[in-house]
Protein backbone atom coordinates (compact mmCIF):
# COMPACT_ATOMS: atom_id res chain seq x y z
CA UNK A 1 0.00 0.00 0.00
CA UNK A 2 1.17 3.29 -1.08
CA UNK A 3 1.61 5.89 1.86
CA UNK A 4 3.27 8.76 0.59
CA UNK A 5 2.81 10.61 -2.72
CA UNK A 6 5.40 12.53 -4.34
CA UNK A 7 4.22 15.27 -6.41
CA UNK A 8 6.44 17.59 -8.49
CA UNK A 9 4.75 21.61 -9.15
CA UNK A 10 6.20 23.65 -11.81
CA UNK A 11 6.77 26.93 -11.01
CA UNK A 12 8.10 29.50 -13.72
CA UNK A 13 10.33 31.96 -11.79
CA UNK A 14 10.74 35.16 -13.80
CA UNK A 15 11.41 33.57 -17.03
CA UNK A 16 14.70 31.96 -16.07
CA UNK A 17 13.76 28.47 -15.98
CA UNK A 18 11.86 26.12 -13.90
CA UNK A 19 11.75 25.74 -10.35
CA UNK A 20 10.82 22.01 -9.27
CA UNK A 21 9.43 22.06 -5.94
CA UNK A 22 8.96 18.39 -4.36
CA UNK A 23 6.22 17.89 -1.88
CA UNK A 24 5.57 15.17 -0.15
CA UNK A 25 1.83 14.31 0.98
CA UNK A 26 0.60 11.41 2.85
CA UNK A 27 -2.28 9.67 1.05
CA UNK A 28 -3.97 6.96 3.15
CA UNK A 29 -2.08 4.13 4.26
CA UNK A 30 0.22 5.72 6.66
CA UNK A 31 -1.13 8.18 8.89
CA UNK A 32 -4.39 10.23 8.91
CA UNK A 33 -4.29 11.08 5.22
CA UNK A 34 -5.31 14.23 3.14
CA UNK A 35 -8.29 16.42 3.46
CA UNK A 36 -9.15 18.02 0.23
CA UNK A 37 -9.05 21.10 1.33
CA UNK A 38 -5.10 20.29 1.73
CA UNK A 39 -4.77 18.23 -1.26
CA UNK A 40 -6.20 22.11 -3.12
CA UNK A 41 -3.89 24.13 -0.78
CA UNK A 42 -0.76 22.58 -2.39
CA UNK A 43 -1.87 22.75 -6.18
CA UNK A 44 -4.23 20.02 -6.87
CA UNK A 45 -7.13 20.43 -9.13
CA UNK A 46 -10.47 18.90 -9.29
CA UNK A 47 -12.02 18.11 -12.58
CA UNK A 48 -15.53 19.35 -11.49
CA UNK A 49 -17.56 17.37 -14.51
CA UNK A 50 -15.87 13.91 -13.18
CA UNK A 51 -17.12 14.10 -9.83
CA UNK A 52 -20.14 12.19 -9.07
CA UNK A 53 -23.32 13.88 -9.24
CA UNK A 54 -24.81 12.99 -5.97
CA UNK A 55 -21.29 14.18 -4.41
CA UNK A 56 -21.41 17.46 -6.26
CA UNK A 57 -25.15 17.96 -5.36
CA UNK A 58 -23.49 17.46 -1.35
CA UNK A 59 -20.54 19.87 -2.16
CA UNK A 60 -23.06 22.49 -3.40
CA UNK A 61 -25.10 22.19 -0.52
CA UNK A 62 -22.12 22.75 1.92
CA UNK A 63 -22.95 18.61 2.78
CA UNK A 64 -19.34 17.72 2.29
CA UNK A 65 -16.53 17.70 4.65
CA UNK A 66 -13.30 19.20 3.09
CA UNK A 67 -11.37 18.53 5.95
CA UNK A 68 -11.78 14.89 5.90
CA UNK A 69 -9.29 12.47 3.99
CA UNK A 70 -12.03 10.01 3.29
CA UNK A 71 -13.38 12.89 1.21
CA UNK A 72 -10.41 12.74 -0.86
CA UNK A 73 -11.02 9.21 -1.89
CA UNK A 74 -14.09 9.78 -3.55
CA UNK A 75 -12.51 12.26 -5.71
CA UNK A 76 -9.59 9.80 -6.56
CA UNK A 77 -11.72 6.83 -7.43
CA UNK A 78 -13.84 8.90 -9.43
CA UNK A 79 -10.40 10.20 -11.12
CA UNK A 80 -11.56 13.68 -10.35
CA UNK A 81 -8.13 14.60 -9.13
CA UNK A 82 -6.38 16.50 -12.22
CA UNK A 83 -3.26 14.87 -13.18
CA UNK A 84 -3.68 12.21 -10.47
CA UNK A 85 -4.78 8.35 -10.34
CA UNK A 86 -5.54 6.38 -7.79
CA UNK A 87 -5.74 2.98 -7.97
CA UNK A 88 -7.78 0.81 -5.51
CA UNK A 89 -7.95 -3.14 -4.48
CA UNK A 90 -10.92 -4.79 -4.07
CA UNK A 91 -11.87 -3.86 -0.66
CA UNK A 92 -11.69 -0.03 -1.72
CA UNK A 93 -8.19 0.60 -0.35
CA UNK A 94 -5.26 2.68 -1.88
CA UNK A 95 -2.99 1.03 -3.18
CA UNK A 96 -0.76 2.79 -5.24
CA UNK A 97 -0.96 6.50 -7.12
CA UNK A 98 0.09 7.73 -10.24
CA UNK A 99 0.97 11.38 -11.98
CA UNK A 100 -0.13 12.02 -15.56
CA UNK A 101 0.97 15.01 -17.58
CA UNK A 102 -2.31 16.48 -17.11
CA UNK A 103 -0.68 17.32 -13.29
CA UNK A 104 1.34 20.22 -15.18
CA UNK A 105 -0.40 20.82 -18.36
CA UNK A 106 -4.13 20.77 -17.09
CA UNK A 107 -6.45 23.07 -14.87
CA UNK A 108 -9.53 24.10 -13.86
CA UNK A 109 -11.42 27.10 -14.67
CA UNK A 110 -12.29 27.55 -10.87
CA UNK A 111 -16.06 28.03 -11.94
CA UNK A 112 -17.27 25.90 -8.98
CA UNK A 113 -14.44 27.13 -6.22
CA UNK A 114 -10.91 28.06 -6.04
CA UNK A 115 -9.21 24.77 -7.26
CA UNK A 116 -12.29 23.35 -8.39
CA UNK A 117 -13.88 23.71 -11.77
CA UNK A 118 -14.29 22.57 -15.32
CA UNK A 119 -10.88 21.29 -17.01
CA UNK A 120 -8.98 22.88 -19.08
CA UNK A 121 -6.65 20.46 -21.09
CA UNK A 122 -3.07 21.98 -21.78
CA UNK A 123 -3.47 25.31 -19.71
CA UNK A 124 0.06 25.00 -18.01
CA UNK A 125 -0.54 25.49 -14.10
CA UNK A 126 0.90 29.05 -13.38
CA UNK A 127 1.48 30.89 -10.08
Amino acid sequence: MIGYFASLLLNRIGGRGNNWLLTLVTLGGVGPGVSPKTALSVGLKVDVDAVPAPVAAALKAGNVDLDDPASTMVLLKANAVVGGTGRFDGSGTLTSMGVQCAFCHSTVDDAFAPGIGHRLVGATQRS
